[in-house]
């Protein structure tokens, strides 16, 4: 029952509405009923205006989430309500379209699009009393019927949708507000509503997709639709479609020039600015259009604090860097972050990390060189210099230290830090920041670049990234020539030369540090000029010379001792057990390592503590202590692991394979390689993941099952093979001949062993040749005597 009053005579009576009967308010005047079950007249249209989709190329993945989340609704809770959102030019009206049509015989009542011109260049969002006005007259209401309230308007809408099946495209939505009137109620359980974004508008209760740039297969095979002879050329077009961000808007306005021209010229094109699309103006102007209006959009503390995210290096930061570069406090700049993220404007790296789109941090960073001056933008960098090279050393205090804010540390007191954890999980997400701020700073000449870089350089080696640290050091080698800064220049040389030495480059590192060994005795720096002497040190060993070796060593430890660095002085004192077990001396060896060990614990030094375990193990195992031997490796794997070493780990699990192999303990070993090769793939270390293959196939040769053994060397020495990995590939070849002499397939064997012994001799290494032909000597020997 509804009771309705006649506003001109005062009189109330009751009108009782059946079925779809509903009622709706017009303004402040007279009060409406609207009867039309849907039984019994009404308006019946039945629209149909989605507009055409295009031809979609990819989305698989994303077609399918669409329909799962369509089908997640539980039955008869209400409307199903999606929301489809992403940056500017991304994609989203097209695969709306696309699903819509894929779903519009599924309701036959009613399939509408409106453009809610939410982002729409040169037009002004559009008011919901316009957009609910369009819908009811779509649906056949006439103009005098439907009303000039907005709620009123809504509350009529809703009442139609009740008990019908309605499909409803909103696109270009710009913010909850413009949708919210447009939705259906509760009783509209049959429908669905797509809404696209470029707002995550996550005020809706409706379920939600982001929809990221194209694959790279994706974008190629949009733009090899646009040109015949692209399909000869895919490398290329894959390279034109990074440099369109894989967006499509930009791709498929690239794809109109790739029509006519070549995609070589398009590229080259494309690469002659820092902005792709500077020299292509028509393009451009699309691009721009579609940035603009999304910039536009937000408020001004919102667009100056993205201008500034612009200033960082990249690829990616957080809340601490935004924090430092706009001299706000951080829970701020991680409330401006996550409104940035809401609105599109930054994608989210992990869960606590942004990144600028690389075409809209073109964009961005043009709107910055307008309105701020460069030396504002040169102070916030300063102050992010200042904010990393904290962190850092923070960071890396607490991986190298048991209790970091106790000792000789250099924790800040305001470190966000609490736990090792904090320090891997940053370390470790934040590893391409440190890189790239550190390279910045070289480039600004900020005074403390040298040691931000050090302590970048040591991380970026730590994680296996050689030839990253490389191009950081050399970066700092170059601008102190041209700066004529020795202090510098020093640091770059030292840091090169024990980039050499891990690289096995052994006269390159030995140069390296001898230019560094004299600057820093120009300097005076006595600390670094006694590393450079370790490292040295370090060199005569690897070849051999353990006497030069064991001098250098007793030398750089002598200045440690009298500066107080005691962890260079352990690591010194490693370096004499190593000669001292080279020369089969176990006994000393224990006895400087045992003593490394306990001054690593007394001085807090966990990462000496895990060289030192690990050098322990190695000495037990020569003396057959294979007790001791397995609780030291053990040890060196779990101080790695918890420093986020995940190599370093993986070397000491190679080892405690060998140990378990040694023991007969073959499931173990198996696991524990499987493990290793599983990690070093995961960190792109493809000699570590060939190491421990050809471990896995010794577990199984050393259980005969020569067959296995085959497979698995085989196999690892086509990955080698692949990669490069020549000496690797020749060694896992050699294995699988043997595998086959242990089965007597002599012809197989031969051709192992001489394919492996042409290409060592080849290539100069002799020994492994002579191993070789002796067994090639050897099988050719049971050969002739089986006849």
């Amino acid at each position: 029952m509804m009771e309705t009053a006649d506003h001109n005579n005062g009189a109330i009576g009751r009108v009782q509405a059946f079925d779809g009967a509903q009622q709706a308010v017009q303004g402040l005047g007279t009060q409406n009923n609207y009867f039309y079950a849907r039984t019994s007249g009404g308006p019946e249209r039945k629209p149909f205006t989605i507009h055409a989709p295009p031809n979609l190329i990819g989305r698989s993945a994303e077609m399918a989430r669409l329909k799962t989340l369509a089908a997640s609704e539980e039955p008869h809770s209400g409307p199903v309500i999606l929301t489809i959102h992403g940056m500017a030019g991304v994609g989203k009206t097209a695969l709306m379209r696309v699903f819509a049509q894929q779903l519009q015989a599924s309701y036959p009542d009613a399939c509408i699009e409106v453009d809610l011109q939410g982002f729409t260049p040169g037009k002004e969002p559009r008011r919901c009393l316009e957009v609910l006005a369009e819908l009811l007259a779509l649906v056949g209401f006439q103009g005098t019927d439907i009303p000039s309230d907005e709620n009123a308007a809504a509350q009529l809408w809703r009442s139609w949708l009740a008990g019908r099946r309605v499909l409803i495209c909103l696109d270009n939505a710009r913010d909850p507000d413009q949708v919210e009137l447009l939705l259906p109620g509760v009783s509209a359980k049959d429908c669905l509503v797509l809404i696209s974004s470029r707002q995550r508008l996550g005020r809706l209760n409706a379920q939600s997709m982001h929809l990221k740039p194209l694959e790279e297969i994706d974008a190629v095979e949009l733009l090899v639709g646009k040109n015949a002879a692209g399909r000869e050329d895919r490398d290329t077009l894959a390279d034109v479609a990074a440099a369109c961000g894989f967006l499509p808007l930009a791709i498929r306005a690239v794809g109109v020039l790739l029509e006519v021209a070549k995609p070589r010229d398009v590229l080259a094109t494309m690469r002659e600015a820092s902005n792709p699309f500077h020299y292509l103006p028509v393009e451009e102007r699309a691009i721009r259009s579609a940035f603009s209006v999304s910039y536009d959009a937000l408020s001004n503390d919102l667009k100056s604090f993205l201008r500034r995210c612009a200033w960082h290096d990249g690829p990616n930061f957080d809340d601490y860097s935004m924090a430092a570069l706009t001299q706000v406090p951080r829970y701020i700049a991680a409330a401006r972050l996550a409104d940035l993220f809401q609105y599109n404007m930054l994608l989210q790296v992990g869960s606590s990390r942004y990144k600028l789109h690389d075409l809209f941090l073109g964009y961005v960073r043009e709107r910055s060189t307008l309105d701020e001056t460069e030396d504002l933008i040169g102070r916030a960098r300063i102050r992010l210099y200042e904010s990393l090279d904290i962190r850092l050393a923070d960071a890396l205090a607490f991986i190298k230290k048991h209790d970091p804010r106790s000792g000789w540390s250099r924790i800040s007191p305001e470190s966000e830090m609490e736990a090792i954890e904090d320090a891997r999980d940053w370390l470790t997400s934040a590893i391409e920041e440190i890189n790239n701020v550190a390279a910045s700073a070289v480039r600004d000449r900020w005074e403390d670049c040298a040691v931000l870089v050090s302590n970048a350089a040591w991380w970026l080696m730590a994680s296996k990234r050689l030839a990253t640290s490389r191009n950081l050091y050399s970066l700092l080698s170059e601008i102190a020539d041209a700066e004529n800064n020795k202090a510098w220049k020093a640091v770059a040389v030292s840091g090169l030369g024990s980039l050499s030495r891990a690289r096995n480059e052994l006269q390159e590192a030995e140069d390296y540090y001898s230019q560094a060994l004299d600057l820093f005795h120009d300097l005076r720096a006595w600390v670094n000029w006694a590393n450079v002497c370790s490292g040295l040190a370090e060199i005569a060993f690897m070849r051999g010379g353990y006497d030069l070796a064991e001098n250098l060593y007793r030398e750089a430890i002598a200045i440690f001792t009298k500066q107080l660095q005691w962890e260079s002085k352990i690591r010194a004192i490693q370096g004499l057990g190593a000669i001292a077990f080279e020369r089969g001396d176990y006994a000393t060896a224990l006895e400087r390592c045992s003593g490394a060990l306990a001054f690593c614990k007394m001085v807090d030094d966990r990462f000496g503590e895990a060289q030192a375990c690990s050098a322990l193990g190695s000495i037990n195992k020569k003396l057959e202590k294979i007790d001791e031997a397995l609780h030291c490796y053990n040890m060196a794997r779990n101080l790695f692991e918890e420093m986020g070493l995940g190599i370093a780990a993986a070397g000491v699990t190679v080892e405690l394979a060998d140990l378990n192999i040694d023991r007969k303990e073959h499931s173990e070993a198996e696991r524990l390689y499987s493990e290793a090769a599983r990690t070093y793939a995961s960190h792109g270390e493809i000699r570590g993941e060939l190491e421990a293959h050809y471990g896995v196939g010794r577990v199984a040769y050393d259980q005969e099952d020569f067959g296995a053994a085959i497979t698995v060397w085989r196999r690892s020495a086509e990955l080698a093979r692949d990669k490069g990995e020549m000496w690797h590939a020749m060694k896992l070849t050699f294995a699988v001949g043997a595998a086959h002499e242990s089965i007597e397939e002599i012809e197989e064997a031969v051709a192992c062993y001489l394919e492996a012994e042409s290409w060592y001799r080849a290539n100069g290494f002799q020994e492994d040749a002579s191993e070789c032909e002796q067994a090639l000597a050897r099988t050719l020997k049971i050969n002739d005597a089986n006849g």
